[in-house]
This record gives C-alpha cells, sequence and structure tokens, in this order.
C-alpha cells in the first residue's frame, strides 16, 4: 500500500532542517536537494517514482527537488522567466497555502478583525498538516503525490520569515500600514535584481539567489548539489538542537496510525508545524531588514 510504502521516507523528508538563504525557485529546489541528500537512494527512488507519474502533464517538475517549484508554478498566468512552462495553469485557489501570517505588532496598533487569529484554515501549517494527516490514513497514489508536492514546497515556505510573519506599522520609515504589510510585499526596495520590495528582495536572498527553474534546468543541478553539500556540512543536523526534534512528528505519526485515534489528533500534529512557523518567526523577524524597530 502506497502510504507503507512512503510512510518513512516523508517522515525523513518532514524533519529535515531546511537551510536555505532564499524561495524564490533557487531556494526552493535547494531546500529539496539538503532533503535529497540525507534520504537514502531507496527512498528517494520511492519518492521520484511517485512524483513522476504527473510527469505527461507536468514535465520537468517530477522529481523530488524540482517538485518544490510545482506550487507555484500551478500560480503562473504569463509567461516570462520564472513561468517557463508551455501551458499556464494560473490556479489561485491554493494561494493561501502558502503562508501562516503571525501578527508582527511592534508598535501595539489596533489590529484588524481576527487578524491574531493566524491559523485559519487554510494556511500553510494547516495545509502541512493535512498532508501529514492525508498521508497516515490514505491509500491513494494521487493523494501522495499531490501532498508530497506541497510538503516539499511548505517546508521552504514557513522558513522563509516573511511567508511566517506579517506586520502592522505606523510610521515615516516604514509607513502607514495598519491592516499589515502582507508579508512585506507592501514595503518598497530598490535591488540590483529587480526585487521592488521586501518579500522580493527576501525570496532572491539579498539578489543573491536567481537561478529560476526552467524546462533545462538540469545545467544548473550540479552547483545546487555542491551548494547543498556546503550548507549541510556548515549547517549539520545536530547544530540545530531540539529546535526540529523528530520525535515530535513521530509522535503525530503515531497518534494517526492508532486505530482507535484522538478526537484532538489533528491538533497534535499542527503543533508540530505551529513550532516551526514560531521558531522561524522568533528568529527571523528581528534579523529581516526594514523589519527591525528602536
Amino acid at each position: 500500500m502506497t502510504r507503507h510504502w512512503l510512510h518513512g521516507a516523508t517522515l525523513l523528508l518532514f524533519t529535515i532542517p531546511p537551510v536555505a538563504w532564499a524561495w524564490w525557485d533557487n531556494g526552493h529546489m535547494l531546500t529539496a536537494e539538503i532533503a535529497r541528500q540525507q534520504l537514502t537512494k531507496s527512498q528517494v527512488a520511492v519518492i521520484n517514482g511517485l512524483l513522476e507519474e504527473w510527469s505527461d502533464d507536468f514535465p520537468g517538475l517530477c522529481d523530488l527537488v524540482t517538485a518544490a517549484v510545482w506550487p507555484d508554478q500551478l500560480k503562473c498566468a504569463n509567461h516570462g522567466a520564472v513561468c517557463p512552462r508551455a501551458v499556464m495553469e494560473n490556479i489561485h485557489i491554493f494561494d493561501p497555502w502558502h503562508f501562516d501570517e503571525k501578527p508582527y505588532n511592534p508598535q501595539n496598533l489596533t489590529l484588524p478583525h481576527c487578524a491574531d487569529q493566524w491559523l485559519p484554515n487554510p494556511s500553510a501549517s494547516f495545509t502541512l498538516t493535512s498532508a501529514i494527516t492525508s498521508m497516515g490514513t490514505s491509500n491513494s497514489r494521487f493523494a501522495f503525490n499531490f501532498m508530497l508536492r506541497w510538503v516539499i514546497h511548505l517546508v521552504g515556505d514557513i522558513h522563509q520569515p516573511l511567508h511566517s510573519a506579517d506586520g502592522y506599522f505606523d510610521d515615516a520609515r516604514l509607513g502607514h500600514l495598519p491592516q499589515g504589510d502582507r508579508g512585506g510585499n507592501l514595503i518598497p526596495v530598490i535591488s540590483d535584481c529587480g526585487a521592488n520590495n521586501l518579500h522580493f528582495y527576501w525570496d532572491s536572498a539579498a539578489c543573491q539567489y536567481l537561478v529560476n527553474w526552467s524546462p533545462h534546468y538540469q545545467d544548473h543541478r550540479e552547483a545546487l548539489t555542491q551548494n547543498a553539500s556546503d550548507l549541510i556540512t556548515k549547517y549539520p543536523p545536530s547544530s540545530f538542537g531540539t529546535r526540529y526534534d523528530p520525535e515530535h512528528l513521530k509522535a503525530c505519526w503515531t497518534q494517526l496510525q492508532n486505530k482507535s485515534k484522538p478526537s484532538g489528533v489533528f491538533d497534535i500534529c499542527q503543533q508540530v508545524f505551529v513550532r516551526w512557523v514560531n521558531d522561524t518567526f522568533d528568529t527571523g523577524v528581528p534579523g529581516v531588514p526594514g523589519r527591525t524597530t528602536k
């Protein structure tokens, strides 16, 4: 059954600490490549075998690394450097799945209604929870294929501080943003790479990681592999201490496999991913250029 073939590799993929500086295509694939290098060859083969089943519809987006770009490709509406596919899906119903908008409110402004309720359905942490729930209960290869693509992508997204925070400001430096800055999208910047707002600038790793996915991405694969290896050496899993404790996710998985599941099993699993979002928020927000306040 599909879940028995994949659940071990999936748990490892979930618990690999993602170390990436950017979350445009380059950063997402780098995060996935870091995970790939820490899985066994047989685990990678099982995952790639599943993802390849969609290769007719999504050529070039059907292995563990390139599938990391697939959820962003769904949003493409026009051809360009970041959307080179022949067919534009132009699907935006999944857009909220990419974010957890925890309020960053250093001036203690009055927040919009429900802004403090930042764990809605949909959100990135909710989607990750839904993914592991599906993987723990389904035998559908389609469900595994679909959810794996979101897992690979969202583990990267929730470690981008501006996917895990929404800033509220009212000052001369950052502007009048009492309704939120939409993850830095409303804070303009000037850059050398065309990133014209803070969110895009952060996504581009301050213009350091700019290689976009394309059907010919294999030309850049060697450099990506080396970059991932260097990051793993510099930041081994042990360097993260208990911040990404695999036991937390294993506890969630054990509850899912329990035939007499407790009524709060979804909440038990969601707290794992909420913990990751909070870690990104607490670590990243003070260091994001333009976000710090005196």
